[in-house]
């Protein structure tokens, strides 16, 4: 049978069935089950005479095996033990031909001959509310008139006036410019090969223009001549699956290239530890002018940057350890408004438009800033002869989803918004499609990584929100975060202290499996003076303390260990000495200590790679807390 939709069929005032080769029914609706009078489970596999009793089976027999051979066939019939009593019902047989144009099946359709305005009226509600809902169109194309007649869903659906008859060519003006051609070598081939149509495409709306996403599904029907006569079809608008699936597309790839991040992440961020480290204690052994520290300095600036790098491609993939708190976002922008100034030169001019009353929302301190930072570098470099960039916040209740914009429809809901806005060169829907993805990038090569907004988005739908984006070619584009409300108050800000490289005496045990990281852990905290035991595993490291008798002060761990987790560990070693303090050490988000990419309450970690000060702040954090 045709693939069309049971719902809209089921609808239909006329019954339908699809007979096989065998005259056996494959399939048919609803009408024509109350017609006759029995289920439809009992109907389908019956043959002709079991659906309709011997006596009228004997005269449609003849007639089906006529359509088998290629021809069409009327007849009217008399239909009884039907739930509606007996009437009059004037049967359409027709051949439906398989892809090589052989006929296969026999399409029956059964109409009543006097039926009452009441059923027409019911029927014509039930199917109108179906095409409503399901945004479904029903047309008939008259082939040899060169016209068609639509349903009322149907032109509510691309702007047509109810009632009406057109032409071919206002059918085919519908169809996008870039998908006619197509869409007609498909139409053409299920001519030649007398098969259904069954296609996807997009069009455009009378009137308003609007670009949708249309399956359209007909049948062809033929004259007694094998001529094309009419059509039957159905058209639906599927823009709103279209984009769910372009969103679980994006989501797939985001997963991929989280799983791609996280492969890497602990490894490569084990190398990369090693390299800051050891560079870093390389250069404390070398004069303030010497020009080996120099080198040595750029070794350490390219890891941090390699270092950034991974970072991104975590936060894209909503992998990136995060430490949320509740915010007032006011207050976020004003912290960072001399810094995007100095980063926007003075042919930008910046405008922050703030609302009083902001609500609350939860997030990562730095997260939002980088946020920030970026949605404004990225619009900088939309206007390379200067411009206007404005950043706005604001409350926003959504009664209903909305999904306007490219970056997935936004659930309904309280949210904070902030809205970053340019003047700049704007975007076309291709450009705008493929903002979010990672590495895509309009810049030239070596100008960026393509990774700014693929970390924005990241870090938005790692906190529960979500990113739309509006934007015209040579008309500019803004960026709309929207993060959700919640209650509470926001936690003050902690200003960052000069920082003091400040050692100890205390007696620490660096457990860690990646031997350069291990040396390289031991080294930075024998310059600071402390007394360290070391280990490959966990087995190793309580085999240690056994032959000490001396307390530790301090348990640093990598999270990720062969023989036992880092927690798991520090869990035993707790039991024994249970004023031992914990820090653990990791490259990469794990459940040991990280759920839905937030670090747990009261755990103290150190991100992998870190330096000479980060290691030293974190242990004396740790120790003096």
């Amino acid at each position: 049978m045709p693939r069309m939709h049971d719902a809209l069929l089921d609808s239909l005032p006329c019954g339908a069935a699809w007979l096989d080769a065998e005259l056996t029914v494959r399939y048919c609706n609803r009408s024509l089950e109350g017609w006759i009078g029995r289920p439809r489970a009992a109907l389908i596999g019956a043959d002709l005479a079991e659906v309709f009793g011997p006596g009228l089976a004997a005269e449609l027999e003849p007639l089906a095996r006529q359509v088998l051979e290629g021809e069409t066939a009327t007849r009217q019939v008399r239909l009884d033990g039907s739930t509606h009593g007996p009437h009059d019902v004037l049967m359409r047989l027709r051949p439906e031909n398989d892809e090589r144009g052989t006929v296969c099946a026999v399409l029956l359709s059964a109409e009543l001959v006097e039926q009452t305005d009441a059923e027409h009226s019911r029927a014509r509600q039930g199917l109108e509310e179906v095409q409503r809902v399901a945004r479904i169109g029903t047309y008939h194309t008259d082939l040899k008139a060169n016209t068609w007649t639509a349903s009322e869903g149907f032109c509510r659906i691309f702007g047509f006036e109810p009632g009406g008859v057109y032409s071919q060519e206002e059918f085919q003006a519908i169809v996008h410019p870039e998908d006619l051609e197509r869409v007609m070598a498909e139409f053409v081939a299920c001519l030649t090969e007398r098969r259904p149509f069954d296609f996807e495409y997009r069009c455009i709306t009378r009137g308003t223009g609007e670009v949708i996403d249309v399956r359209s599904t007909s049948q062809i029907f033929w004259d007694e001549e094998g001529n094309p006569d009419h059509i039957i079809g159905i058209k639906q608008d599927i823009t709103e699956r279209t984009e769910l699936q372009r969103q679980l597309v994006a989501s797939q790839r985001m997963e991929a290239v989280g799983r791609l991040a996280g492969g890497i992440a602990h490894d490569f961020n084990n190398m990369l530890a090693a390299i800051m480290g050891f560079t870093e204690l390389s250069m404390m052994d070398l004069p303030a002018d010497s020009g080996t520290r120099e080198q040595l300095h750029q070794v350490l600036a390219s890891s941090h940057r390699a270092k950034d790098l991974v970072q991104q491609l975590l936060a894209f993939s909503r992998r990136r350890i995060v430490a949320p708190k509740v915010l007032q976002l006011n207050a976020t922008i004003h912290g960072v408004d001399a810094l995007l100034r100095r980063l926007l030169g003075e042919d930008i001019d910046l405008d922050t438009q703030l609302a009083p009353g902001l609500w609350e929302t939860r997030f990562d301190p730095g997260a939002i800033e980088q946020v920030i930072v970026n949605l404004a570098v990225n619009a900088r470099d939309a206007m390379p002869a200067g411009g206007k960039l404005t950043i706005e916040s604001a409350n926003a209740s959504l009664d209903t989803p909305s999904g306007d914009g490219t970056g997935g429809a936004v659930p309904a809901g309280d949210y904070v918004v902030i809205a970053v806005s340019d003047t700049g060169c704007g975007m076309d829907d291709e450009t705008r499609a493929r903002i979010f993805e990672p590495f895509f990038t309009t810049k030239p090569e070596g100008a960026g990584t393509g990774l700014g907004l693929a970390t924005c988005y990241g870090l938005v739908t790692q906190a529960g929100g979500r990113i739309a984006v509006y934007s015209e070619l040579d008309h500019g584009s803004t960026f709309k975060v929207y993060l959700p409300r919640v209650e509470g108050s926001p936690e003050p800000a902690v200003e960052a202290e000069p920082a003091h490289v400040v050692g100890g005496d205390e007696r620490i045990m660096v457990v860690e499996d990646d031997e350069a990281v291990r040396r390289m852990t031991a080294g930075m905290l024998a310059q600071l003076g402390y007394r360290v035991m070391l280990a490959a595993n966990a087995k190793a490291a309580l085999q240690l303390l056994e032959l000490t008798s001396k307390p530790v002060e301090l348990l640093i761990a990598d999270v990720i260990i062969p023989d036992m987790t880092g927690p798991k560990l520090a869990e035993v070693i707790r039991a024994r000495s249970p004023r031992t303090r914990v820090l653990y050490m990791s490259g990469y988000t794990t459940n040991a200590i990280v759920h839905r990419g937030e670090l747990d309450e009261g755990v103290n970690l150190l991100e992998k790679p870190f330096g000479y000060e980060d290691l030293a702040a974190a242990v004396r954090g740790v120790l003096d807390a």
